[in-house]
C-alpha cells in the first residue's frame, strides 16, 4: 500500500477542475486573482448554492459567482453598523430601565430583578424553565468577568479596587446574544419597562414582555455571520426558527403582506423597523434602504432570473414599498 498523501491543487488546477467538473467559464489572470481574493473552499464553492448543495445554481459563470460574493460582501458593509447601533441603543436603555433611582451594580441586579421565575407557581414547568435561566444567568456572569478580567479595562479597574461591577461595565462586554440571555430571567414588570423604552408595545404581541427577546434572538445568528464574515446573502445562518408573535406584530405595524426571515430582504426591514422605533430619522433609513435596492439590482443584472427569485422572493419590490410607506 503506497503511504504517498493525495496533495492540494494549485490554483491553475483548481480552474481547470471548476471547468472540466463544474462546466463553468473561468480562465485568465483575472479569474485566477478573483479567485484566491474569494478563496475556493469558503469562498467559491459556499457561492455556488443557496442555504444548501441541493441548491446548487444554474451558473455557467464565474462572473456569476463573483457576483454573488460582491452582493454578500457589500450586505455586510451595508449591516454591520445598522447592528452595531441597534445593540448599542437597546443595551442602553437596558440599564437606563434597570439602575435609575436603584442599586446599580450587577450582583444587586442579579438579586433583586432577576426573579422571572416567580411569575409562576413554583413546581410549574415554566417555573422550572425560568429558574434554570437564571442560573444559567449566575454562570454567564462569572465566567464573563473570568475572561474579561485584564481585557477589559473597566472590569479590571473594578475588580482591582474592591468594588461592585456596575451594570454598564458587564453589558458592554456581552454580544448580542449574550445580552438577550440576560433578558430572560427578569421579572415580567422589569421585561415591560424595557420593551416601553424600546417603543415596543403592544397588548396583543407583548403581553409576557418578552417582545424584545424574541427580536434580539432573531437578529443574533445574523450579528455572529456579519461579525465573522460568514455568509449572509441567503439567510442560511439562521439556527432556529423565528416566532410568530414578531412576524405578525412587524406585519402589523409596517403594513407589510408578510415577513417570513426566509430572505436577507426581512432581516434588513426588521433591522430598519427597530431602529425607527429607537428613533432614527426617516432619512438616515432610507439612505440605507436605497443601497440595498441598489445592490440588489446590481445583482440581477449578473445572475440567472431563477437565481435572485430564489434569493430574494417574487414580491421584494413590493416589500421595499410597503416598507418605505411606512417611513
Amino acid at each position: 500500500m503506497s503511504n504517498s498523501k493525495q496533495k492540494g491543487k494549485t490554483t491553475i488546477a483548481l480552474m481547470r477542475h471548476i471547468r472540466k467538473n463544474h462546466k463553468i467559464h473561468i480562465k485568465g489572470s483575472k479569474d485566477k486573482k478573483d479567485l484566491l481574493n474569494m478563496g475556493y473552499y469558503h469562498g467559491y464553492k459556499r457561492y455556488r448554492f443557496i442555504k444548501s448543495r441541493s441548491q446548487t445554481q444554474p451558473f455557467v459563470e464565474f462572473s456569476q459567482i463573483k457576483a454573488i460574493h460582491e452582493f454578500d460582501t457589500e450586505l455586510k458593509t451595508l449591516i454591520y453598523p445598522l447592528l452595531m447601533k441597534l445593540e448599542t441603543c437597546l443595551k442602553n436603555k437596558m440599564i437606563d430601565c434597570l439602575v435609575s433611582n436603584s442599586n446599580h451594580d450587577i450582583e444587586s441586579i442579579y438579586r433583586e430583578k432577576m426573579l422571572g421565575y416567580q411569575d409562576y407557581e413554583q413546581g410549574t414547568p415554566d417555573y422550572t424553565k425560568r429558574l434554570r435561566e437564571r442560573l444559567k444567568l449566575r454562570n454567564m456572569i462569572d465566567q464573563t468577568i473570568a475572561y474579561y478580567y485584564e481585557k477589559n479595562p473597566a472590569i479590571t479597574h473594578f475588580i482591582h479596587n474592591s468594588r461592585s461591577i456596575p451594570l454598564w461595565a458587564f453589558v458592554e462586554a456581552l454580544s448580542l446574544g449574550q445580552f438577550g440571555e440576560m433578558l430572560k430571567p427578569l421579572s415580567k414588570g422589569y421585561r415591560l419597562k424595557i420593551c416601553r423604552s424600546v417603543n415596543l408595545e403592544s397588548s396583543s404581541h407583548n403581553e409576557d414582555g418578552r417582545l424584545l427577546e424574541s427580536f434580539v434572538f432573531a437578529l443574533t445568528d445574523l450579528r455572529n455571520a456579519t461579525m465573522h464574515n460568514g455568509p449572509v446573502f441567503d439567510a442560511s445562518y439562521r439556527q432556529g426558527g423565528v416566532p410568530r408573535r414578531i412576524k405578525r406584530y412587524v406585519v402589523n405595524e409596517t403594513g407589510m403582506e408578510s415577513i417570513t426571515f426566509n430572505s436577507i430582504l426581512d432581516y434588513i426591514l426588521v433591522l430598519l423597523f427597530l431602529l425607527k422605533k429607537q428613533g432614527y430619522k426617516k432619512r438616515e433609513l432610507s439612505k440605507s434602504l436605497t443601497m440595498f435596492k441598489e445592490l440588489k439590482e446590481q445583482l440581477k443584472s449578473k445572475i440567472p432570473d431563477s437565481t435572485y427569485y430564489s434569493l430574494l422572493g417574487n414580491n421584494s419590490d413590493s416589500k421595499i414599498k410597503d416598507f418605505t410607506n411606512f417611513l
